[in-house]
């Protein structure tokens, strides 16, 4: 556990670095995983022998209230070219919904070390543009919170994000 903080992507690559389980997944301390998540994503990753995986998820606001939720109704196709534009479109993320094999976080590099707003969106690109065998797990097995103000994903910072992210889209 960290004293101080360091950030997300820092945390979590040391997380990454002392583990010692195959696969990996990243629970935000504001959020929950529904009943049999981390199982049945386990499970479709062995059977399609995948290196990642992605699956839904409901955010809620503060009072409990669900807002909306993050289906990947539009993944038909797992081809390189496919789901590098569906990211580019759709921002497949919410590190709550990704599960990894620890030696492919390994190999693409863990989370860039960029700054703490938009880690996942490069995390997933990376993963992406290595070739790793990807598997969607269709269910919304996630609850996460939507922050409004004072978090990490909200006001001046969740803009600097937003831009710095868009620049990588025009590249």
């Amino acid at each position: 556990m960290n004293t101080e903080n360091i950030g997300s992507a820092k945390s979590r690559n040391i997380g990454i670095e002392i583990s010692q389980g195959e696969f990996i997944t990243f629970l935000d301390d504001d959020d929950e995983y529904l009943k049999d998540k981390i199982k049945r994503q386990v499970s479709m990753m062995i059977k399609e022998s995948a290196d990642y995986s992605l699956t839904d998820l409901y955010l809620f606001n503060s009072k409990g209230e669900k807002v909306s939720s993050r289906v990947r109704y539009y993944i038909k196709d797992d081809s390189v070219k496919s789901l590098l534009s569906y990211h580019l479109l759709y921002h497949m993320t919410g590190t709550d919904t990704m599960m990894f094999r620890r030696q492919y976080l390994i190999e693409i590099g863990m989370f860039p070390i960029l700054q703490d707003v938009g880690d996942e969106f490069y995390l997933m690109k990376e993963a992406i543009c290595h070739k790793g065998k990807f598997v969607y797990v269709p269910g919304c097995d996630v609850r996460a919170l939507v922050h409004i103000e004072n978090g990490l994903s909200s006001g001046q910072r969740k803009i600097d994000g937003e831009n710095n992210t868009a620049f990588v889209k025009r590249m």
